[in-house]
């Protein structure tokens, strides 16, 4: 009975230190991120060539490793900020020491660098302008007011190119218009999220985040031209940023913003369905994978906080 006692007593704690470890890497976001590889690599893919499943979970694998690099180092940076304003995540609490984030995140990096140098020379260098921007911004950049946000926007928005990476120089230009679409999306998200700890945005900072869609879409549907089935993602994906601006209010709870903030970065799934439908509407199985992770990613967010 002992014994029982004892295997129920590891596993519980083996389970605890994966939720804590769920929470310091934001687990939530990390559904978000599969989304922006397809994006690059199905669009940017020469016509008539099938998709290589093994290339594609590969640089999946590297932008995830990449995002959890970037969240550690997040965290390791911010420790003293997070005391006063988010005194309940992991390194702060003392559930995880600042080293070991720190260790860990540097192995993470490497491993990203690594696995990109056996893709090709062009996806390695752009995932090590991607740390770089990484590590700049989350020890300088995101204390420089305009700057932070601009260099967050560029660390998530590649994500796309990146996706794109293997077919440099051939990349067509939507895929830029797409990346550039993303990087004004997450930098209005950061300025709506600056003080989030405190208090909502005002005025048209809580609207940034669908103005930007809509202008982005739009311009996008003239160079690709007006089809029913991308309408209706765009739909979508609009309808899921606009819902994320109205349910922000001037005396909005900071708990209530982070949750208003992580839809924000959860809506970058149907953004990414979106982009799909607008050039290879007849992807289905693809798009239908990214539907299944948006309410993934909503389930975990209840646990786990996006933001």
């Amino acid at each position: 009975m002992n014994n029982i006692g004892n295997i129920k007593q590891i596993y519980k704690n083996i389970g605890n230190i994966a939720l804590t470890w769920f929470a310091l890497i934001r687990l939530p976001n990390l559904f978000t991120i599969p989304g922006d590889i397809l994006v690059g690599y199905l669009i940017a893919m020469p016509l008539g060539e099938n998709p290589n499943a093994y290339i594609i979970f590969t640089i999946m694998v590297i932008s995830l490793a990449l995002y959890i690099f970037g969240i550690l180092l997040n965290d390791f940076f911010d420790v003293n900020i997070d005391r006063i304003e988010r005194p309940n995540r992991p390194l702060v609490s003392g559930k995880i020491k600042r080293n070991t984030a720190l260790i860990v995140a540097i192995c993470i990096g490497m491993f990203a660098l690594i696995i990109a140098a056996f893709v090709g020379k062009n996806t390695l260098a752009l995932v090590s302008l991607l740390a770089l921007l990484v590590f700049f911004y989350n020890f300088l950049a995101k204390h420089i007011p305009g700057i932070g946000f601009i260099i967050l926007g560029l660390c998530r928005g590649m994500n796309i190119f990146l996706g794109a990476s293997v077919f440099i120089p051939n990349v067509p230009s939507r895929i830029w218009s797409m990346t550039i679409v993303e990087v004004c999306y997450i930098t209005a998200i950061s300025l709506a999220a600056y003080h989030e700890a405190d208090r909502a945005p005002q005025g048209i900072v809580r609207w940034l985040p669908p103005i930007i869609l809509i202008i982005g879409f739009t311009v996008m549907l003239v160079q690709n031209g007006i089809h029913w089935i991308a309408m209706a993602g765009i739909m979508v994906a609009i309808s899921s940023v606009f819902m994320g601006s109205f349910s922000m209010r001037i005396n909005l709870q900071s708990s209530f913003m982070q949750e208003a903030i992580g839809n924000f970065i959860r809506s970058l799934i149907p953004i990414q369905v979106a982009f799909i439908l607008l050039c290879l509407p007849e992807s289905l199985v693809f798009i239908v994978m990214l539907y299944v992770l948006w309410p993934l990613s909503k389930i975990t967010g209840r646990k786990f906080a996006g933001s």
